[in-house]
């Protein structure tokens, strides 16, 4: 792959994060965007290099992402198909590992210049938010990746205009999902999304919204929000309209036929829930499981080491 500074620069598109903890309901919520006039959802787009392109997992539209229709023009567009995703995924691992979220944090305010993997990595997303935005047409792409120190969700990637959301989850729901058996499909073979106990959970929720909060700070109110799970399920209609305010990119119809349904169309998702593979009409709904079925031990280890960071939420 040529290095970036080669390529001739474009305009950029505005890039909207879905940043916080896992099983949030952050799926859900990138494939309802996904539907508005001039919004593309990706998924959690950092995983195109390792799920996608390394092990040949499937797109949102049930092909493997090599073979989808849709990735191939932008990879070929954003890396004239000379691209090396182990290289990129080693870089990738470097600057999204969790030890160095407060380094990518420090320069936020001074960017990624004498941090030689950063300024590779920038340049990169660079390219292929540009190669996405041309290819599909849309002026807003809706990244999932979650990682609350993603160097573009604090304006380190150049050519870009990023939003936050932050989506935050009740802890100990957080937590009962990620000891459910969920499948994930690759190759055309189903296996388990991986599973984890109540303090590894726990305190990587406290550890994910707390991050998620100095990413906010740096990137200002005017571009980040904070949204529930719990007001997405219940509101999703009033959801969706005030991130759409937040782009500036409010169009004309939403995607519900009713307050609680919403119609989705096949998408070209790289990774997340096995949600991102419905289609049709979806009836949203809060879910409270959780409630009835975590055990009292779960419970209690959750809401422990969670407080007060949960307390900030209304939980």
């Amino acid at each position: 792959m040529g290095t970036p500074a080669e390529q001739p620069e474009r305009d950029g598109p505005k890039v909207l994060y879905v940043i916080g903890k896992g099983r949030s309901g952050s799926t859900l919520l990138d494939l309802i965007l996904g539907e508005l006039d001039g919004y593309v959802s990706t998924g959690q787009l950092d995983r195109i290099w390792t799920s996608g392109l390394i092990k040949g997992y499937d797109c949102g539209c049930g092909l493997p992402l090599p073979k989808c229709e849709v990735w191939t023009p932008i990879l070929e567009d954003a890396f004239g198909g000379d691209v090396d995703p182990h290289a990129i995924a080693r870089t990738q691992a470097e600057v999204l590992a969790w030890k160095h979220a407060p380094r990518v944090l420090r320069h936020a305010g001074r960017g990624p210049a004498g941090w030689p993997a950063l300024e590779r990595y920038v340049a990169i997303m660079s390219r292929l938010y540009a190669a996405i935005a041309t290819i599909t047409g849309a002026r807003v792409i809706v990244d999932s990746s979650k990682a609350p120190a993603h160097p573009g969700s604090v304006g380190l990637v150049p050519g870009i205009t990023p939003y936050v959301v932050h989506l935050v989850r009740d802890p100990r729901a957080v937590t009962y999902s990620w000891k459910r058996r969920k499948a994930l499909q690759g190759r055309g073979e189903m296996k388990e999304m991986p599973r984890f106990g109540p303090v590894y959970s726990s305190v990587s929720w406290v550890a994910r919204n707390v991050a998620a909060r100095r990413n906010r700070r740096v990137l200002g109110r005017d571009r980040s929000i904070v949204l529930r799970y719990e007001d997405l399920a219940e509101r999703p209609r009033e959801a969706v309209e005030r991130i759409a305010r937040m782009v500036g990119e409010v169009p004309e119809t939403l995607p519900f036929t009713d307050e609680r349904t919403v119609e989705l169309s096949p998408n070209h998702t790289v990774s997340g829930n096995p949600i991102r593979t419905n289609v049709g009409s979806i009836e949203l709904r809060r879910d409270d499981e959780w409630r009835r079925r975590i055990s009292t031990t779960d419970r209690v280890t959750a809401s422990v080491l969670t407080y007060p960071v949960r307390k900030r939420y209304g939980y």
